[in-house]
């Protein structure tokens, strides 16, 4: 696969704003893009943050302690705070827009999409994509381009719905290294799948910030060797807080090679025109 201007890989960053924390937590994770020149896709979620609702499920699976590093005291909407809209909260947004970063939807009602997705029906689906592009309209003032299904929960139906209501790509699988694209074509929903878990996935489950970096900046390298493209997602809340020096190197480490870096709707636009057609 070739990359523009002489680039032998590609490395895009998700930024996924799943709660109002995430949301309130996005302006910080500007500075380090800024640093080193990275631009990164934000996949905002729409409708209630309200994960409190989920609480004891939550904890039985993943324990009170993981709970509260991921989600802090805001992991109370719902039940003990209000539940506010995520989009809402994305005070930041004309930031991320004017620094040349891009803003794209991350469905509609996070806690309801991760619970259900899966097993809607054609309608069902519909109408929960329809409401989350009307209220990220509403919010931002213009149509997303792209769309990644909450907590990676699709259906035999998303796909092509999102084709249809106009979406040039999608990002609702997770796959472990380099995507390489094949049969890209000029029309269709492309898929570009996040490559592996973040660092803050492997530290809930007990890697160090040292270790999940490792695992981390080992598959990004090995997707750089091949040329294919890495894509690597993060939630600012717990990235900040938890493993910012972790995360710093990782994008010094993208930076400082060969890789070009993108948002996702460039790199999209960049395989219709240039891929294996």
């Amino acid at each position: 696969m070739e990359w523009p201007d002489g680039y032998t890989s590609c490395f895009c960053l998700r930024v996924d704003i799943d709660t109002v924390r995430d949301a309130r937590s996005s302006s910080s994770i500007l500075s380090l893009l800024g640093e080193t020149g990275i631009r990164a896709t934000f996949f905002v979620t729409t409708g209630p943050d309200d994960a409190a609702r989920d609480l004891p499920r939550a904890i039985s699976g993943i324990g009170e302690k993981r709970y509260l590093m991921r989600y802090g005291f805001d992991g109370l909407r719902g039940l003990l705070l209000p539940s506010l809209d995520v989009e809402g909260q994305l005070m930041a947004w004309r930031e991320i827009v004017g620094q040349g970063h891009e803003i794209a939807l991350h469905g509609y009602w996070h806690r309801r999409w991760m619970r259900s997705a899966s097993g809607w029906s054609r309608d069902e689906t519909i109408r929960a994509v329809e409401e989350g592009v009307r209220r990220f309209t509403r919010a931002f003032a213009f149509r997303p381009r792209g769309f990644a299904a909450p907590g990676f929960r699709a259906n035999g139906s998303l796909g092509g719905i999102l084709g249809e209501m106009g979406f040039d790509y999608s990002s609702n699988k997770r796959i472990e290294g380099a995507f390489k694209p094949e049969g890209v074509g000029p029309e269709g929903l492309l898929e570009i799948p996040v490559s592996c878990r973040d660092m803050g996935e492997l530290m809930l489950d007990g890697s160090t910030e040292g270790e999940a970096l490792r695992i981390v900046g080992g598959i990004a390298e090995r997707a750089s060797s091949e040329g294919g493209l890495f894509c690597y997602y993060v939630h600012p809340s717990f990235e900040i807080k938890y493993c910012e020096g972790g995360f710093r190197s990782l994008l010094r480490q993208a930076a400082g090679g060969r890789a070009w870096t993108p948002t996702l709707s460039e790199a999209a636009d960049w395989l219709r025109k240039n891929g294996d057609a």
